[in-house]
């Protein structure tokens, strides 16, 4: 009987419909970036037979990226699927659920959110800032690319005076180094490049990129990613809109965000590799930044986040906490992994 009623009871749950409005900070068309939140809306309508849906706006119908915390917290919007550093001028803080220069990658950021105390206390710090939101970590992205330029980077100087679209930590990096940094949406680089406003841009992992034609206007394309070895997606629902939802329908958005994660991470970097050979065979020059000046871009990074910290409690405790961890995985990953050199041995030369 127990076992009946148990059943009886998720039948009856499952059949709750609800469709959740979702503003998207990216087109679900983007590889990787926007993408998961497609497919995590088609398998929940398919998993549940309809009864739970993701009615999807994509940028241009929805608020603008950095108006989506407040308009989810409002209720305005039922959700978003976004990146956290489109919420760092509400609460400095998210930035670091999002990406940091010389943090950490992309399955040490899932293991110290998942399992040393990331997930709660990303809810905890968006919770004490106010923001009435549950956050879902629902996508996760492979090291950007370090930009696209006219020309080489050989040392700091190349950023001093130079207009140059740039987003996150990162950007605040090249401020310092006298950089005058531009945070343009997507859809506003090209224009921004063709009319001569900046001179240099990033905007996310190699296929992306591509997707937006950068390959077409500039020809240097630098690596590594310093700036973002990895770069966390959400899907972020009003608290309210969240709680009203019955706990199958909460454990299927989780479950569906959780596969999504995964799935986005192998899409990267099964496109990245394919891109970065059609860049070159279109001429791009794929470049490595010299490994003195990433080491120089780290020390003033530091500079720039341990400032940052100073200046905010929940910054500096969400900074400390992933230290905390580093300073944990570094000695191992350091360890266990085969030094790039044999792969390019085994796999790149000629046998």
């Amino acid at each position: 009987m127990a076992a009946a009623l148990a059943l009886a009871s998720v039948g009856a749950a499952s059949a709750q419909p609800a469709e959740l409005t979702v503003g998207m900070a990216f087109s679900s068309r983007l590889p990787a970036l926007g993408s998961p939140a497609a497919w995590v809306s088609e398998r929940l309508e398919t998993l549940t037979d309809g009864s739970l849906t993701l009615a999807l706006q994509e940028p241009g119908e929805a608020p603008p990226p950095q108006g989506l915390l407040p308009a989810v917290s409002a209720g305005e919007l039922d959700a978003a699927y976004t990146w956290p550093g489109y919420d760092r001028q509400h609460l400095p803080a998210a930035v670091l659920f999002s990406a940091v220069p010389f943090g950490m990658k992309p399955w040490a950021f899932q293991a110290w959110y998942r399992f040393r105390g990331g997930e709660a206390l990303m809810q905890e710090v968006y919770a004490g800032a106010g923001y009435a939101v549950h956050l879902e970590l629902c996508g996760l992205v492979s090291p950007e690319t370090a930009g696209w330029f006219r020309g080489p980077v050989e040392s700091l100087q190349a950023f001093d005076g130079l207009d140059i679209r740039f987003a996150g930590l990162g950007g605040d990096v090249l401020a310092r180094l006298g950089a005058d940094v531009h945070r343009l949406p997507d859809f506003a680089i090209n224009e921004a490049l063709e009319d001569g406003v900046i001179d240099a841009t990033e905007f996310s992992i190699p296929v992306v990129d591509q997707r937006l034609g950068l390959d077409q206007l500039l020809k240097f394309n630098l690596l590594p990613g310093w700036h973002q070895p990895s770069s966390a997606q959400y899907l972020m629902v009003n608290r309210a809109r969240w709680e009203a939802l019955t706990e199958r329908q909460r454990g299927l958005i989780r479950l569906a965000c959780q596969a999504a994660t995964g799935r986005a991470l192998a899409e990267a970097e099964s496109a990245n590799a394919e891109s970065l050979r059609q860049q070159q065979a279109y001429g791009v020059r794929i470049a490595s930044i010299p490994e003195r000046v990433l080491h120089q871009l780290a020390d003033v990074a530091q500079t720039v986040i341990r400032e940052q910290a100073e200046a905010d409690e929940a910054f500096a405790r969400v900074w400390a906490a992933q230290r905390e961890f580093m300073a944990d995985y570094v000695p191992w990953d350091n360890r266990a992994h085969v030094p790039a050199s044999v792969y390019e041995r085994l796999y790149l030369e000629a046998d």
